[in-house]
């Protein structure tokens, strides 16, 4: 039998930087849920939950344990194992929370064995997780052999930070977010959408702004209708406050600028960026979204499809054209657009206003 241990993806933040809140939870307590899932042949499924509260300078311990085979397992306390368990795998957790700023809770986690495979076990791990609410880490795991007695092969051991309110009303309350995406070039024309969207806590609301579309100049002629695109795209939660503000958790794509052909629409999967903003009720912000630096690249001819973000800019080897400076080159079967060069000058940005519901 045998264990193995995960390091957790801390995700990172871009945009505009935010301080640290005064008063972190504003009514919400930050948990980890703690889940065993047992992997069987025809699938996983939780066998045990427990829930660790997580407070500074107070640390939550959990304890999970499995018997002769993992079709058994508990969870519980730091409290020992009743001798009639006889547990052949003993694991423990223990949780210090550190604080949270820009809607990410930071949590000194440590966790190993002191039982593994019927012998005592001293090997333990310990990480800080940089999490936001709804965001799952594997913490460990356990294998064993499978027999005619048990299915059970893998049990995994899985966190994910939850924020629970402190009054039910908290989570009921809703918004009306009024979102206008506002981009000009540096001729000064602005173009302007608006959209409007419920959100509360229970999920996220997506939304889609129609894509913004830019000629390219023509340096190849496979390029057909290949154009630069802005398009924003994501989701908003809100999450009301004890004292009356609302944070607002906002997940956009990272693949807002770049290349598309709208003769042959891709299908490309986008990372996402996430930020939490603390706003006012009827109080308008602004977010500003600068192209970063890099290149979308897309295959020349009938067939191709775009790459966001396939690379940083100037990283290839010099561009095909012969100027280390240009926007749009052809390496090869390749387009690419190095977005900052590109879009230089432009700005987009998108205002958010929220709306309190009867």
């Amino acid at each position: 039998m045998r264990s193995f241990f995960a390091t957790a993806v801390v995700l990172s933040l871009t945009g505009v930087g935010l301080p640290a809140q005064t008063d972190p939870g504003g009514g919400w307590t930050p948990t980890l849920e703690l889940r065993v899932l047992s992997s069987y042949p025809d699938g996983a499924r939780a066998n045990a939950s427990g829930t660790l509260l997580l407070a500074k300078a107070e640390p939550a311990r959990k304890t999970v344990w499995s018997g002769a085979t993992l079709c058994m397992v508990g969870i519980g306390g730091d409290e020992p194992m009743p001798a009639a368990a006889a547990p052949a795998n003993v694991w423990k957790v223990n949780g210090d929370y550190l604080g949270e700023q820009g809607g990410r809770h930071q949590v000194r986690v440590t966790s190993g064995f002191t039982r593994l495979g019927g012998r005592d076990s001293s090997a333990t791990v310990t990480q800080t997780l940089s999490l936001r609410n709804g965001d799952r880490v594997v913490l460990d795991a356990m294998s064993g052999p499978v027999d005619a007695a048990c299915q059970v092969h893998t049990v995994t051991l899985e966190a994910q930070l939850v924020l629970r309110p402190a009054e039910p009303a908290l989570a009921r309350a809703r918004y009306a977010a009024d979102l206008w995406l506002v981009h000009t070039d540096p001729s000064g024309r602005e173009q302007r959408e608006h959209l409007v969207t419920n959100v509360d806590f229970s999920g996220a609301a997506p939304f889609v702004f129609n894509r913004l579309a830019f000629p390219l100049p023509q340096i190849d002629a496979r390029q057909g209708n290949i154009e630069a695109t802005i398009q924003l795209r994501g989701s908003l939660r809100a999450r009301t406050r004890t004292d009356g503000l609302v944070d607002l958790d906002i997940e956009t794509s990272r693949a807002m600028y770049g290349l598309d052909n709208p003769d042959h629409i891709s299908t490309w999967p986008a990372a996402t960026t996430q930020r939490t903003l603390t706003l006012k009720d009827e109080e308008t912000t602004a977010i500003e979204f600068p192209p970063a630096r890099g290149f979308s690249a897309m295959a020349l001819g009938p067939t191709g499809r775009a790459g966001v973000s396939a690379g940083r800019g100037g990283a290839a080897a010099g561009p095909a054209t012969g100027n280390a400076e240009a926007a749009v080159e052809v390496n090869g079967n390749l387009l690419r657009l190095y977005t900052d060069r590109f879009f230089k000058g432009h700005r987009t940005q998108l205002l958010v206003r929220l709306r309190r519901l009867p």
